[in-house]
């Protein structure tokens, strides 16, 4: 016997098409009819939901467009963003963005400052002669009282500011680093907007860390338009090397009026040795110039020649300076191996040893000591004064492949 409990849905006489045909409204036991929404409603949906969307992340948004490549794509996303981030702006509705990167400790990610410093410094004359260098006695450090250096800049500044370090190591903590290498890849004075404004950057290294010397390296990533500023088309317009100029003095200018030392690295030649002779030159030359300005106070370190062979070219091995030849650049043909920072950071003590005394707390100890010691590596022959050279400084590189 089959009872009302028991009945299956096939026993009332309907069929399963008839029951799809005619379903029972809610209340009698079946279903309710769907009716499907409009695509114009789910299209105007979806662009209000999206326009809510941009407007709580419009700042973000507007950074990235203001990062893209220079060309017409960027045009367009900052011609969108710009107005919508002054919207979400007056609307408040960027604030929940800004109270959870402030949460997050990352309260300045959506900042956008392209104001870069003028220089201080003028010409001596017309002809821009240099200014009067320092006349004072050499500062002098030891190991009670150390020199303190922070390294960095854009990537070129990590394989030589790894050497350096390293070297500083043997110097018995006369030379001392800050900080690790502080690289920032694809940066430099062309586009503060990019990723890092080096101006403020930079103040917020020198106020936490007070090194005395400022070891920098930009440049390789600005033989391009300039932006933040009025429009300059490309290098080697005079309007270009105007700004960069400007731009280049007013960080060199930044440092020093801080009471520190500027050592200034410029570009190397690359494989592109068209970029390198056109380009890369144009800009080392407004580094030596700028840095002839400031004498005693900014000292240009000229890598270019130090890494081209003995026609005049660029070359991935080279003489190590003890007979070996080893690779110096890495395989993309732009940054350095290790034996090609160490080459760098050779060029830079030499400039620590011109600028500084690094070496007379040695006589200090020696005579407060009465043990007699043999000659230390570090004293030059005849008893001349000799220059603090890392410990352990040999050069043990990759030597190049022998031919078949």
């Amino acid at each position: 016997m089959v009872t009302e409990t028991t009945r299956r849905p096939s026993d009332s006489g309907e069929t399963r098409y008839q029951r799809r045909r005619h379903p029972r409204p809610f209340g009698d036991g079946g279903e309710a009819r769907r009716t499907p929404m409009a695509a114009g409603h789910v299209l105007f949906i979806g662009l209000i939901l999206l326009m809510i969307g941009w407007l709580l992340n419009a700042q973000g948004i507007q950074k990235t467009a203001e990062g893209m490549p220079l060309g017409w794509r960027r045009d367009v996303a900052t011609f969108l963003a710009d107005p919508v981030a002054s919207l979400s702006h007056f609307l408040h509705t960027d604030r929940p963005r800004e109270w959870l990167k402030d949460t997050l400790g990352r309260g300045e990610d959506d900042d956008i400052n392209v104001a870069l410093p003028s220089p201080t410094t003028r010409p001596g004359g017309p002809a821009g002669v240099p200014t009067t260098p320092p006349t004072t006695r050499k500062e002098a450090f030891s190991p009670s009282k150390p020199l303190t250096f922070w390294v960095g800049g854009d990537s070129l500044a990590v394989t030589p500011g790894e050497s350096l370090i390293s070297a500083a190591g043997g110097t018995d903590g006369v030379v001392q680093p800050v900080a690790p290498v502080d690289g920032h890849v694809s940066t430099g004075l062309a586009r503060p907007e990019v990723d890092i404004n080096w101006s403020e950057y930079l103040k917020q290294i020198t106020a936490q860390h007070n090194p005395r010397v400022v070891v920098f390296t930009v440049g390789s990533n600005d033989d391009q338009p300039l932006t933040g500023g009025p429009p300059t088309g490309d290098l080697g317009n005079p309007e270009w090397d105007a700004e960069y100029r400007r731009r280049v003095g007013g960080i060199m200018d930044q440092i020093v009026s801080e009471g520190r030392t500027l050592i200034w690295v410029g570009n190397p030649p690359i494989r592109n040795m068209e970029r390198a002779e056109n380009e890369y030159k144009v800009i080392n030359e407004i580094f030596r110039s700028e840095a002839a300005r400031r004498p005693g106070r900014v000292f240009y370190v000229d890598i270019y020649p130090l890494f081209l062979d003995g026609s005049g070219n660029y070359a991935d091995y080279l003489d190590n300076g003890s007979g070996a030849v080893v690779k110096m650049r890495g395989d993309d043909g732009i940054h350095f191996t290790r034996d090609g920072g160490n080459r760098i950071a050779d060029e830079i003590f030499k400039v620590l040893n011109e600028r500084f005394d690094l070496t007379s707390w040695q006589s200090t100890t020696t005579t407060t000591t009465t043990t007699t010691a043999a000659p230390s590596a570090t004293t030059a022959a005849g008893g001349g004064t000799a220059t603090t050279a890392p410990r352990g400084a040999a050069t043990t590189g990759e030597s190049r492949p022998r031919v078949p």
